[in-house]
């Protein structure tokens, strides 16, 4: 008899046995996989190793110690105080496993998995992750519940986490209810291995390189490239951060009451420690987890407070929020997600990923940060930043990938790359793939470290931030695996100075370049809170610096650093109100200037008007009288702008296609035949009022402009021709609040700044049927140009304007080089879209036959200025017609300079006359009819009637030179005019009737 019941009982065990391994092996043969979404991610199962899981920590502890003191267990790794992963004697797996599925103080025990595509091991236990369909019925949802036998364990913002029998796959419960299309995602809730994108570094203030590099010795000898930071000192001005403003920084945690980041200015909260099974109260870093204190220091450690280092945003707050120690649960990280956001979090700050390119290899995960993004701040969205992962090696043609979370196909959420001391790719940080389906994009880099040492040979950590105070962390240094060192073990970095110890100069990787990220989300949000996540990822992108010599796209946008190195000057700079003065119509104040084919010299928001009337049509300022000279400033930004510390500047030069800056606009002069001629200078300074955002005000300057015939002797035919520039200065001292550092090229300057613009137009009135009319360009020397060219090329081009007859047929518009001529043909006189010819009196022209063109090496010696004459002759009668023509000076492939001709045909009218010749008195016609003609020093203006006009004469660029009144006949003296072609205007205003012809003086 006990035989038989000895029988039945080792058959109970063979079918409980059997019922495991028939549920384990019907997943080994046929193909193991979850859904990340609806992708299938596949899976294969680790032999011999298993997740087991206890119903508390203490019988854990227990239970795996009398694993490995049985000889049944070969290791123990532990993903939670009862959940670990432990590899059986192959042996005595057979017999072993129905004992443990038996023991009643384990709640679940399931295989091992291991993710096919990336290679890495994740561990389920008896949970899994749900989001119901918003269609989903609660009678559905109750159906599905029933028959799987889930209890829901825990209702979460985002997402449920429910239990599964124990016995039962997880695995196979999760698919099954995912495939039947009432919910967003079903997967069992992983522990997957977290990857810190880090490697310590940060020693004080002049060691953090990062933020401010001068090309000073740092870590191990090495030195940077001077500017090769994100421009820290320069921001500071403008913010050092609000207390109003949290970063959630989830890590390994944040040492309580630091020196260098104390509880006043830290957010810790009951909950926040979510590296436990059950989440804890205290998000301490412990052991040798420092990773989490160096993240927080880098964004927010104190400043100038005498000891430690400088942290980006100094007066926000960290809230700690710990996740890791050293791994954590799909539902861990997830929860602590929407834990930061639920809790008043601002940014995000998120060091680590996974070992996976999946963008949807954890949905619970995805979604967490969804709802985040679209829901965090009242609807704003919190700022989620994520390290991009270290998986590259450059240096072995290994460009590695963007890691989950980093690459979740979420708007707004910022992936950071990092870049090194000489503003290079580091070599460890991925490539961006944009033609993957994997959402491989970097979008921004900072500052790190440049390689590991086992890649590059001499490169280790280089970031300097907080320790966990004493012999914990990285100082002194812990780790020995080879590809962390060196330094050596148990070397000190720094090893004097307060409180050495709770600090670090062994920081790097992603990790240290998301904080840097993160710290500028903060000062940006600190200037605006009213900015959305999507505009703080804007205005960190379209404000980094294009740097490394990489190919950036048309969206400004390169493989290597993305859109560029953060700039954290610049995006503060314009994280409030954004004044800006176009350079050209179509001109959004976007900096750099995109548009590299219109010149910069035209902007429509400066222009002249001879008496202030209001009027917003250009006129010639004219000598004599006072002029008005009119700025719209227009504020781009997302904030109203102050009404005290912005200051618009006017100024004006003598016109040429090489000017400068400052010289020749804030005051200079030049000798000229003897005698000097003041070429530039102020016209004023206005303050900016109060602009409200999307706002704009027009700004009034009296100005009386200079004598022409003062510039006849130096300038011959451009003595009449001008320019004025309009600078918004923001800050009282350098950079004065520009974008971009000024140089000596104003082109440059122009192009980069929105708030400097540039206002260069010379007007021709061609009448019908006329001679040709003259006007010059300058070409400048290197030495005024803080360049050393001795070459310049001369670019011109027509742009395209609607019009029935195109320029280059209306007229012929030739190219006299004038000084230059001889010099350049004996060089070898080249030119594209031109052609050489020779004028009635021998000159030697380039004539345009093209609307784009080149004159290529003109000579030019550092100090020369001299003009290039255009000569414009009409060859067809035009009845009215504006056209332009621009001619800029080339430094090579830089523009150096430029200017534009407004040519203007006038309509035809009853008196105008056929030729400028002097014509003879005709009395016979009893319509009106006037005539103008030089008798000696005299300008005689003649009408045949006895009316009363008014009259005006103007040069051949429009400027009114003289005004006077007249019945039949008057008399004028030209003697201080200079030869040229001269227009009269006469007006009889009871009548409402004008006449013009024009006349040569010569």
């Amino acid at each position: 008899m006990k035989k038989i019941i000895l029988l039945i009982t080792i058959s109970c065990i063979l079918i409980i046995s059997a019922v495991v391994f028939t549920s384990f092996k019907k997943e080994q043969d046929n193909t193991l996989f979850y859904y990340g979404f609806k992708e299938k991610i596949y899976l294969e199962t680790v032999p011999q190793k298993y997740v087991v899981r206890y119903k508390n920590k203490d019988v854990a502890k227990t239970g795996l110690a009398n694993l490995q003191t049985k000889g049944i267990s070969k290791a123990i790794d532990f993903k939670d105080d009862r959940t670990a992963v432990i590899d059986l004697l192959k042996a005595d797996a057979a017999s072993i496993l129905p004992d443990l599925q038996k023991q009643p103080d384990v709640v679940s025990f399931q295989p091992l998995y291991n993710i096919i595509r990336d290679r890495f091991q994740i561990a389920t236990t008896d949970e899994i992750l749900i989001k119901f369909n918003s269609n989903a019925t609660q009678a559905s949802i109750d159906a599905i519940l029933k028959k799987y036998n889930l209890l829901l364990f825990q209702k979460g913002q985002v997402f449920n986490t429910y239990i599964v029998s124990k016995g039962v796959s997880t695995l196979q419960v999760a698919n099954a209810i995912q495939e039947t299309d009432l919910v967003i995602f079903s997967h069992p809730n992983f522990y997957m291995p977290v990857i810190l994108h880090q490697v310590p570094n940060d020693p004080y203030f002049g060691f953090q390189w990062n933020l401010h590099n001068t090309g000073q010795v740092i870590n191990d000898g090495h030195t940077g490239t001077a500017g090769a930071d994100i421009h820290a000192p320069e921001a500071w001005p403008i913010s050092m951060g609000s207390s109003s403003v949290v970063v959630a920084v989830l890590d390994e945690g944040l040492t309580s009451n630091h020196s260098d980041l104390p509880n006043t200015r830290q957010v810790r909260l009951n909950g926040s420690n979510f590296s436990t099974a059950v989440p804890g109260n205290d998000p301490s870093a412990v052991g040798d987890g420092n990773h989490g204190n160096a993240c927080s220091g880098i964004i927010a450690a104190s400043r100038d407070n005498a000891e430690g280092i400088a942290g980006i945003a100094p007066n926000c707050k960290i809230m700690p929020v710990k996740i890791l120690n050293p791994s954590g649960s799909n539902a861990s990280i997830a929860n602590a997600i929407t834990f930061a956001k639920s809790n008043g979090a601002h940014i995000l700050s998120n060091s680590w990923g996974y070992g996976s390119s999946d963008p949807n290899l954890v949905p619970a995960i995805v979604t967490a940060i969804q709802d985040a993004v679209t829901t965090g701040r009242g609807g704003l969205g919190c700022v989620v930043v994520f390290s991009a992962g270290n998986t590259a090696d450059q240096a072995a043609s290994n460009t590695g990938f963007v890691a989950f979370p980093g690459n979740v196909n979420i708007a707004g959420v910022i992936t950071v790359g990092a870049s090194d001391r000489y503003d290079h790719q580091s070599n460890y940080s991925p490539t961006s793939n944009t033609a993957s389906p994997d959402n491989q994009v970097v979008d921004i880099v900072a500052p790190s470290h440049k390689a590991y040492p086992c890649q590059l040979a001499g490169e280790t950590f280089e970031i300097w931030s907080m320790d966990i105070p004493g012999t914990a962390g990285y100082n002194s240094w812990h780790e020995s695996d080879v590809c962390l060192n060196p330094p050596a073990v148990g070397s000190f970095l720094p090893s004097a100075g307060t409180n050495f110890q709770s600090y670090t100069g062994r920081m790097g990787g992603t990790s240290a370049a998301c904080p840097e990220v993160a710290g500028a989300a903060a000062l940006l949000l600190s200037i605006n809170p009213g900015l959305t996540q999507q505009q703080v990822f804007n205005l960190l992108t379209q404000n980094a610096d294009k740097v490394g010599g990489y190919s950036y796209n048309s969206s400004g946008f390169s493989n290597q650093l993305g859109f560029g190195r953060l700039n954290l000057y610049r995006s503060v700079l314009k994280a409030g109100p954004d004044l800006y003065v176009k350079d050209q119509t179509t001109d959004a104040g976007l900096e750099p200037n995109p548009d590299n084919v219109s010149p910069y010299y035209v902007s429509p928001d400066i222009w002249v008007r001879n008496a202030n009337d209001g009027l917003t049509t250009h006129q010639n300022p004219e000598f004599g009288q006072l002029n008005y000279v009119y700025v719209k400033v227009t504020n781009r930004g997302t904030l109203a702008s102050s009404g005290s510390l912005n200051k618009l500047k006017l100024y004006w030069a003598k016109a040429s296609t090489g000017l400068s800056w400052p010289f020749p606009w804030t005051g200079a002069s030049i000798d000229c035949s003897g005698g000097m001629r003041v070429i530039g200078g102020p016209v004023g300074t206005l303050t900016v009022s109060a602009t409200s955002a999307g706002g704009s005000t027009t700004y009034v300057f009296p100005w009386n402009p200079p004598n022409p015939a003062n510039y006849i002797p130096c300038f011959g035919t451009d003595a009449s021709h001008f320019c004025l520039l309009a600078r918004i200065e923001t800050i009282a001292t350098t950079p004065f609040g520009m974008a971009f550092p000024e140089t000596n090229n104003l082109w440059s300057n122009v192009k980069n700044n929105n708030n400097i613009a540039w206002k260069n137009i010379s007007i021709v009135n061609l009448l019908p049927d006329m001679m040709s009319v003259r006007t010059s360009v300058l070409l400048a020397g290197g030495k005024f140009l803080g360049k050393s060219f001795t070459r310049a090329d001369l670019q011109f081009v027509v742009p395209a304007v609607k019009a029935d007859v195109p320029l280059l047929k209306a007229t012929t518009v030739d190219i006299d080089l004038g000084k230059f001529g001889k010099n350049w043909l004996e060089a070898g006189g080249k030119v594209e879209g031109g052609q050489i010819i020779k004028n009635d009196k021998g000159q030697v022209l380039v004539r345009i036959t093209a609307e784009r063109g080149t004159i290529y090496g003109i000579p030019i010696s550092p100090t020369q200025v001299d003009a290039v004459t255009i000569v414009i002759t009409p060859v067809k009668f035009i009845d009215g017609g504006v056209y332009a023509f621009d001619v800029q000076q080339m430094d090579g492939k830089t523009v150096v300079g430029g200017e534009r001709f407004d040519i203007r045909f006038a309509k035809q009218k009853t008196g105008f006359a056929k030729s400028i010749a002097p014509p003879a008195i005709e009395n016979t016609s009893l319509l009106p009819k006037l005539k103008a003609y030089q008798n000696g020093k005299q300008l005689i203006i003649q009408m045949n009637d006895s009316k009363e006009y008014e009259v005006a004469i103007t040069n051949s660029i429009g400027q009114v030179i003289t005004n006077l009144k007249m019945i039949r006949q008057a008399s004028v003296p030209v003697d201080s005019y200079r030869a040229g072609i001269y227009y009269i205007k006469i007006i009889n205003s009871k009548e409402g009737k004008a006449y013009s012809t024009g006349t040569l003086i010569k």
